[in-house]
């Protein structure tokens, strides 16, 4: 979904900066790049996730060494199983 969605809030004018855990994924948006997520956080006002594998991604991206919630501050949009305190 992400794969979509980052280029259409881009074509409506929003400034879109690409992150994936797969960075390659990321380059091909032909999008701004942030290689890390502490980068995204720098770099951003609003992080939107769209997580493919739930509960795993989840743990990773918000709650991995370098996972958003280290970062500063993460709003989740996907559903889970799991709650993340």
């Amino acid at each position: 979904m992400g794969a979509a969605i980052a280029p259409r809030l881009h074509e409506m004018g929003v400034e879109v900066t690409a992150w994936n855990r797969f960075p390659e994924k990321a380059e091909a948006s032909g999008l701004p790049i942030a290689y890390t997520l502490h980068v995204l956080c720098e770099r951003s006002d609003i992080i939107i996730t769209s997580l493919f594998d739930r509960d795993s991604a989840a743990m990773a991206v918000y709650c991995g060494d370098e996972g958003l919630l280290g970062a500063g501050a993460a709003i989740s949009s996907s559903a889970s199983s799991k709650c993340v305190h």
